[in-house]
């Protein structure tokens, strides 16, 4: 069952992050989103977490879930807040009395040290900022746990740490985790999500076999996309030929057949008045008349004379 649907989802800010991206995230899902600085991994987080509206298309929530968003950075209301009262004043007014005791929990499975626990967040290093941001958002029991960019600022140990405390998490809380730890990622997740302003595919497998997965698809992609060129070229090159024939055929032959017709006019207009003139010297050697009202004139003066 989906808890969230994405379908044709897309963001554009002066130039579009990613668009068209159909994903569901269901129970057991451990997605890893991999985009390059600026490309939208902390906008799309934030649009699963409802803190987002996005540019097109639409995001469906299960009725009720509870989404928790560990952010980047520390909210500046925080910094002058210890440890231990950053988790605790996550959970609700009504239940913090009742519920202290989920603090100390979760601060016992990230291994925090019992004299870190007091110190203001101000005081301590980027790291335990970080794990402190991600206690802070557990202590409330998410549905859905979304980590951006979560080992910012630990060491290799806390690293290692933080894989082991994911791992151990109950399998049917969906982790969405963006991170540019590529080790960070073949530890903790199954799924692999390659975010792209326009086709963004998604694999069921962890960073570095996704990774070789999308080498083969684009490789593949590579190659249809040439075979197509190709096709089309071969498919525009008779269509020239013919349009060159058309054309030659438009030209040619009906230059030569007005020129035909041209001469041939001429040679029958040469041939009517070849015909006359041998008929008028015929008739002058045989004194026949060239106009029958010569004739008649002449036929009548002899007659005058006669008479």
């Amino acid at each position: 069952m989906a808890l969230i649907s994405l379908k044709s989802v897309g963001v554009t800010m002066s130039a579009p992050l990613f668009s068209n991206l159909d994903l569901t995230i269901g129970a057991g899902d451990r997605l890893g989103i991999v985009a390059a600085n600026g490309r939208g991994k902390s906008t799309l987080l934030k649009c699963l977490a409802g803190e987002f509206e996005p540019t097109s298309g639409d995001i469906t929530r299960s009725r009720g879930l509870r989404v928790g968003h560990v952010e980047q950075s520390v909210p500046g209301a925080l910094l002058n807040r210890s440890f231990h009262d950053v988790v605790a004043d996550a959970l609700p007014v009504e239940q913090r009395d009742s519920e202290l005791w989920r603090v100390d929990v979760v601060l016992d499975s990230l291994d925090v040290p019992e004299d870190m626990r007091g110190r203001p967040m101000r005081a301590l290093s980027g790291g335990w900022q970080r794990l402190a941001l991600i206690a802070r958002v557990w202590v409330t029991d998410p549905d859905v746990l979304l980590l951006d960019e979560p080992t910012n600022h630990l060491d290799l140990a806390r690293i290692g740490q933080l894989e082991d405390w994911l791992n151990a998490l109950p399998p049917d809380v969906p982790v969405i985790v963006a991170s540019h730890d590529r080790a960070f990622l073949d530890a903790v997740t199954n799924r692999t999500l390659f975010l792209r302003p326009e086709e963004s595919p998604v694999f069921a497998l962890p960073y570095s076999r996704a990774r070789h997965a999308l080498d083969e698809l684009d490789a593949s992609m590579a190659r249809k996309f040439e075979r197509d060129m190709k096709i089309a070229q071969q498919l525009r090159k008779p269509s020239r030929q013919a349009e060159q024939h058309r054309h030659q055929f438009r030209q040619r032959p009906f230059d030569g057949e007005d020129q035909a017709v041209e001469g041939a006019g001429r040679e029958a207009g040469g041939c009517r008045r070849t015909s006359a003139s041998r008929a008028l010297g015929r008739r002058d050697q045989a004194g026949e008349p060239r106009h029958p009202r010569q004739g008649a004139d002449h036929a009548g003066g002899r007659g005058g004379r006669n008479a």
